[in-house]
């Protein structure tokens, strides 16, 4: 088991570290050993290390619970990276993760929750969606958006998901407010954007853990 976690962690790290997300959209050769030595990923091995071993700590009688989490974690970060730089949420990161946790609930007999967390956070957030897109007549709240919330969902209970959704959208409003008081330019408030499966992630981190 503690080989087992290790070995995911480092796997993991190591993915993060080859991949220059940077040039993702721009055609140009992503993936080389050389990103390993880049400044960011020492923060990259920070973070997932410590919030990794921080599962662990959480869900240490429960190893099931424990993997669920940290694929979570896992799929969830990752998007977060391409949200930031490149703002697009990969079908497939979230598919490989929401199969990879589905098998995990399906073992441990947690299916019938997370297949009705699931429901309620496509239907809730997909309402969210088209009602955000009809009245901004751009797509304000993703689809990619809604992709990562899927995922959190398999992984909790309907009424958490629907907690981090909604501490999601209180943390984007802080920060987007913060954007405009600090770059103060008042008359394109409307056009800022700001990556939203960071605060997803942050959110669940919070009220899954804290």
């Amino acid at each position: 088991m503690q080989f087992l976690n290790g070995a995911l962690i480092l796997i993991f790290i190591f993915l993060i570290s080859v991949v220059d997300f940077r040039k993702l959209d721009k055609n140009l050769k992503f993936i080389s050993f050389k990103n390993i030595f880049r400044k960011i990923n020492i923060l990259h091995l920070i973070i997932i290390t410590i919030v990794s071993f921080y599962i662990k700590y959480i869900f240490d009688r429960n190893y099931i619970l424990y993997f669920i989490n940290l694929f979570c974690f896992f799929g969830l970060y990752i998007c977060s990276i391409t949200d930031i730089y490149i703002r697009y949420i990969y079908d497939v990161v979230v598919v490989l993760f929401f199969i990879i946790i589905s098998i995990l609930n399906f073992y441990a007999m947690y299916f019938k929750i997370s297949i009705f967390a699931f429901l309620t956070a496509v239907v809730l957030y997909g309402l969210i969606y088209l009602i955000s897109k009809i009245m901004y007549k751009k797509e304000v709240f993703g689809i990619g958006d809604i992709y990562a919330l899927a995922l959190v969902s398999i992984s909790t209970d309907s009424f958490t998901v629907f907690t981090i959704g909604l501490f999601s959208f209180v943390l984007a409003s802080l920060f987007y407010i913060l954007k405009i008081l600090i770059y103060k330019d008042y008359k394109n408030y409307k056009n800022y954007e700001i990556a939203f499966v960071p605060f997803i992630l942050a959110s669940y981190l919070i009220i899954i853990y804290f």
